[in-house]
Order: C-alpha cells, then sequence, then structure tokens
C-alpha cells in the first residue's frame, strides 16, 4: 500500500468510526423532544442532510479538495467543541448540533472515492462495536447498545488521540491534493434519491417508535429503496445501493455481541470487518457479497436457540464480516446517495434495540429528564445529579426461538436481492 493509499484509508475509517461512534453515543436530552423520534437518529438524518447539501453545493463549480478536507477540518473542531461543553446532555439542541459538525465532517469521505470503503469499514465497526470498546476502556458496564447518558465523560484520553490523528491526517491530505480539483457531476434525481432515504427513515423512526411497529417499517423501507432504487437509478447505482442496504438489512440481527464487554470479542468483531473489507475488494462482485449476507443472516437466526457464547459471538462476527464485504465490493457510490445511506445503519440499528433480546422483553431505552424528581432514568439504573449511578446486574442470556423470525426476513431479503443482481448480470453479459 501507497503513502497515499494508506492516508486515504486511515482518514475514512477515522472519519467512519467517528460518525459511527458519535452517532450511538448520544443519548436524548429528553423524552419526545426529538425531529426523529430519537437522538441518534435526529443526529443521522441532520448529518446525511447537511453532508448532501455540502456535496451538491460543490457539484456547481471547480471546488479545490483543499476546501473539502478543510470543511472535514471544521466538522472534526465542531465536534471538539460540542463535546467540551461542561453537561452537554442538558442542551435539548445538541442532535442538531452533532448532526451539522457529523454532516461536514464525513464530506471529505464522500467525495474521495479512495476514502468511502473505509469510511463504510470504520462507520459500520463503529456502531455494531462501539459501546465494547467504550466497557473495555473503562466505562459502565451496559448491555446491547446501551449507551452511558455522556457524550463525551471525562478520561477518554483515546477520543483526543484519534480526533488528533484525524486532524493530522485531513491536513496531509489537504496538502497533498491542494491543486486537485473536485470532480463530481449529481443528477437532481440522486440528490433527491439519497436525501429522501434519509427523510423517510427518519420520518418512519419518529411514526414508528410512537407506535411500536419500527421492525415492520423497517422492512417496508428496504423494500421502498430496493424498488424505487431500480426503477429510478441508473443501473450501476441501482446495483451498490441494493448491495448497500442488504448489508444494512443484516445488521438488525447481531448475536454475540450483546454480551458483557471482552477483549475477544472485540478483537474478532474488528477482524471480521476487515477482513469482509478485503474480501469485498478483491471479489467485486455485489451477488455474490449479498449472497453471503443471506447466509450470515440465517447463521445469525439460528444462532438465537444456543445458550453457548461462542456460537453468538462466531455468528455475529460473520454477520459483520457479510456486511463489510457487501460494501467492499461494491463502492463506489455516487456521494449524496453515500450520505443517505448512512441513516440505515443506525434504523437498524434503533430496531434491534425494539427486538426482545432476553425474558424480561424489549431492551429499554433512554426515558430522559423526569421533571418532578430532576432525576435521569437510564437503561440500568439512575444518574442523580450526574453524581451517583446505580446499576442492577444485566439478566442472563436466554435462547429465544422467536427471534429467528427477524433473521429469516433478513435472509429471505438478501436472497432476493441476490437473485435479482445474478439476473441483472447475466442480462448485461447475453446483451454485451
Amino acid at each position: 500500500m501507497s503513502g497515499t493509499a494508506a492516508v486515504h484509508a486511515a482518514i475514512g475509517a477515522l472519519i467512519g468510526l467517528t460518525s459511527g461512534y458519535g452517532v450511538q453515543r448520544i443519548a436524548d436530552t429528553a423524552a419526545g423532544s426529538q425531529i426523529f423520534g430519537t437522538a441518534p437518529m435526529t443526529t443521522a438524518v441532520i448529518a446525511a442532510l447537511v453532508a448532501i447539501t455540502a456535496v451538491s453545493l460543490f457539484s456547481w463549480g471547480r471546488v479545490r479538495y483543499c476546501v473539502v478536507y478543510g470543511i472535514g477540518l471544521a466538522g472534526l473542531a465542531i465536534v471538539g467543541a460540542v463535546s467540551a461543553l461542561p453537561a452537554p446532555d442538558e442542551w435539548n439542541e445538541l442532535p442538531v448540533a452533532l448532526g451539522v459538525a457529523l454532516g461536514l465532517l464525513i464530506v471529505p469521505a464522500l467525495l474521495t472515492t479512495a476514502v468511502q470503503v473505509w469510511f463504510f469499514g470504520g462507520l459500520v465497526a463503529a456502531g455494531v462495536l462501539g459501546y465494547q470498546w467504550e466497557n473495555l476502556l473503562g466505562g459502565d458496564h451496559f448491555r446491547y447498545h446501551d449507551y452511558p447518558g455522556s457524550l463525551d465523560p471525562p478520561g477518554r484520553m483515546w477520543q483526543l488521540v484519534v480526533a488528533v490523528a484525524l486532524g493530522a491526517g485531513l491536513l496531509l491530505a489537504m496538502r497533498w491534493r491542494r491543486a486537485d480539483h473536485v470532480d463530481v457531476d449529481l443528477s437532481g434525481r440522486i440528490v433527491a434519491f439519497g436525501a429522501a432515504i434519509a427523510l423517510t427513515s427518519g420520518l418512519l423512526a419518529r411514526l414508528s417508535t410512537e407506535t411500536g411497529r419500527l421492525p415492520v417499517a423497517s422492512v417496508l423501507l428496504v423494500l421502498a429503496v430496493f424498488a424505487a432504487g431500480v426503477r429510478w437509478l441508473p443501473q450501476g447505482s441501482a446495483t451498490t445501493l441494493a448491495a448497500m442496504t442488504a448489508a444494512a438489512a443484516v445488521l438488525v440481527i447481531e448475536p454475540g455481541l450483546d454480551r458483557e464487554p471482552s477483549i475477544f470479542t472485540l478483537v474478532a468483531g474488528v477482524a471480521a470487518v476487515i477482513g469482509g473489507l478485503a474480501v469485498g475488494l478483491r471479489q467485486r462482485r455485489a451477488a455474490l457479497a449479498v449472497g453471503v449476507c443471506a447466509g450470515a443472516a440465517l447463521i445469525g437466526a439460528l444462532s438465537f436457540v444456543s445458550d453457548t457464547d461462542w456460537v453468538r459471538i462466531a455468528a455475529g462476527a460473520v454477520l459483520l464480516f457479510a456486511a463489510a464485504m457487501a460494501g467492499a465490493a461494491t463502492l463506489p457510490l455516487e456521494p449524496s446517495l453515500l450520505a443517505g445511506w448512512t441513516v440505515l445503519p443506525v434504523l437498524a440499528s434503533l430496531t434491534a434495540r425494539e427486538l426482545p433480546t432476553s425474558n424480561d422483553g424489549a431492551v429499554p431505552s433512554w426515558v430522559g429528564v423526569t421533571p418532578d424528581t430532576d432525576h435521569y432514568t437510564m437503561w440500568a439504573g439512575t444518574v442523580h445529579g450526574f453524581v451517583e449511578l446505580t446499576s442492577t446486574t444485566p439478566p442472563a442470556f436466554e435462547p429465544r426461538p422467536d427471534l429467528i423470525v427477524p433473521g429469516l426476513i433478513a435472509a429471505a431479503l438478501c436472497t432476493a436481492c441476490a437473485i435479482w443482481l445474478t439476473r441483472r448480470d447475466s442480462t448485461v453479459e447475453s446483451t454485451g
């Protein structure tokens, strides 16, 4: 790997990690106050819309890449400023501010083809493994996707290291490409399609969290994105978006990665993502990658009947491998479509949170401020004035055969997508 490729890989991975971690880590500031239902979804949708707006403006004129990387640096600076607030969770507009910052930050990853794959891998890894990383570095132990309330707790030196490394990478890329111009030609249809994915996901999340039908709504959204992409997008864009939508769909099922933090689980997940990216970059076959996603979803579904830790960990690693392979095998994608797609993993995570994971029903979510007691109720305990935290031991995992159904649905969707991609490739070969 050349020096330029290494810098691009580092920038993409760090932007993806920062964006995925920032979105998944944020907690709701007050119940019912978010534009799109929850703080993570609000942050993700706003970030996507800001990024789509920025790349659309760049398509109007010849802009140098130094400006693109400068916008990324501005987004990183805003993320740092927001994280440095004394009590960010008390600010109701925090998801909006963080969404704007992350939207600016991901612009360089969207507009640089060599960065897109690594951005995708970092985003997926952070969304799935962020809580494992957080807990292993000394945070309070929470179960599946249960984060502490603060966006940036004190004593997290690794966040400063990541920010410095990302800033240095952006400055270096800015220097290397200061004379290059951005060459992006986006049609109005593609821009509108990317924005529609983001907005529709956010609206579904807001409406469905109030009715408790988010899993059903997510399935319908996946079908709608697939059908609309085939109908309205160019063939190459429709193929890539279909494969990446399948990758987002399998992220709903994450067995084996919902246990107490362990270095083995984290290493297995990271290795699975890196392996999937490497295989996808080597194979470059969308139908094969989506077929692997179908098999991974089936394995993940069947693993729910096991009470053995290593079975669920292995199934989760297979799912991460398949998702990373699907993205790497099909990218690059038009910047506005990739920006709109970034909301789908957040929707998948939110959907997974509503599925039952133990015998006590669905995993509770952030409740927010209780005005009459001024207490902050969280998933596993109560914070009084951000000083005292009381947590209970999470219940032991029990086999849940009823969770096979979501896995079978994801497997069926991916299988249908793989069949369509195979037929499309056969048609192209016969007519070519």
